[in-house]
């Protein structure tokens, strides 16, 4: 039966959730690239799906798969990380 599926994982390491200003949720891996969360598995409730921020912007078609905080899997971005500047100073 299908939903006695057990899928195996390794774990790539922590992301970073956040709230956007119109409280949608997103995942921040340790690229610093950002996600947006598509859909939740069928199989597995636990297993979050995530698209790229930059998808229609950059067609960036890479997408991220977590399993609680971890992150088990990333694709290949078409773009650079974002790089967040300081508020204080602009660095």
């Amino acid at each position: 039966m299908i939903a006695d599926a057990k899928f195996s994982t390794k774990i790539l390491g922590q992301g970073q959730f956040v709230k956007t200003k119109r409280g949608s949720a997103q995942l921040v891996d340790l690229k610093g690239f950002r996600y947006n969360k598509t859909e939740i598995s069928r199989l597995d409730h636990h297993r979050v799906f995530w698209t790229c921020t930059r998808r229609s912007r950059d067609k960036c078609t890479a997408r991220a798969t977590t399993e609680g905080l971890n992150i088990i899997s990333v694709g290949d971005h078409t773009h650079d990380p974002k790089k967040r500047q300081c508020s204080t100073c602009g660095c």
